[in-house]
């Protein structure tokens, strides 16, 4: 008799756990299920999602993923980034880790103000932060130097930032000095200089622009159905990053 109270008991034992592992897995369904709706329909609220952090599994990088979706449509990018990032760590499956990394490439590039680029040093940083976007987008062969990348958007991404970052080096050549502005003192050469920067940030501006419109616009004749990123404060808007899941 006891064995057999025994193998009972193992067996409840087991039923109890299988029933705990569905109720758990039912409710990060209905979390995430009501995060997505609510995203859908313009509500960026992620309070839900970061309560599955400390509910994470399976799919461990789903609610940072999620979490950087809703930071990045309020405009919070280096959030975005940091959420993104943390989402990779948790070896999502292929096709998602590449719609992972474009939306961590997009962030990074709106941390950048492309208006305030007026010293070196500003834009020297600019370019360190569109090389750690191309890198991203280049990882697991999401996008390569060949344009064979096997995600899409991916690879037009990754040639949207090229242009920005030669762009960015052609812009900023070493400072030519004029000996005679130099012994007049009169701060003559000041206003020139300051004009030929600005002119520049326009430049910059525009051609990022241009290169996020291009690439939005091949999404949506191509039915990729993303939805407009940011609040266009960092130099406009037209990059389409990928819905929650």
């Amino acid at each position: 008799m006891k064995p057999r109270i025994g193998k009972y008991v193992i067996m409840i034992l087991i039923s109890l756990l299988l029933l705990a592992f569905g109720i758990f897995l039912t409710i990060r369904y209905f979390i995430n299920h009501n995060y997505v709706t609510a995203y859908n329909n313009g509500d960026y609220n992620a309070t839900g999602e970061d309560i599955l952090k400390t509910m994470n599994f399976p799919e461990g990088y789903v609610p940072y993923y999620n979490l950087g979706n809703a930071a990045y449509q309020k405009g919070e990018y280096i959030l975005a980034a940091e959420n993104f990032s943390q989402a990779l760590k948790y070896y999502p499956r292929e096709g998602e880790d590449c719609k992972i990394r474009i939306n961590l490439a997009l962030s990074l590039c709106y941390t950048i103000d492309f208006e305030k680029l007026d010293n070196e040093s500003k834009i020297e940083s600019a370019l360190v932060t569109l090389y750690q976007a191309r890198n991203t987008l280049m990882q697991n062969g999401c996008a390569n130097d060949e344009g064979t990348g096997h995600n899409k958007d991916a690879q037009q991404l990754k040639e949207d930032i090229d242009k920005m970052i030669e762009k960015l080096t052609k812009s900023n050549p070493p400072p030519q000095q004029n000996p005679d502005q130099n012994n007049n003192g009169d701060g003559g050469g000041g206003n020139g200089n300051s004009q030929g920067n600005k002119n520049k940030e326009n430049e910059l501006k525009n051609n990022k622009d241009k290169a996020q419109q291009d690439r939005a616009n091949k999404q949506g004749q191509s039915g990729g159905g993303g939805s407009q990123g940011g609040d266009g404060g960092q130099g406009g808007g037209g990059s389409t990053i990928t819905r929650p899941w």
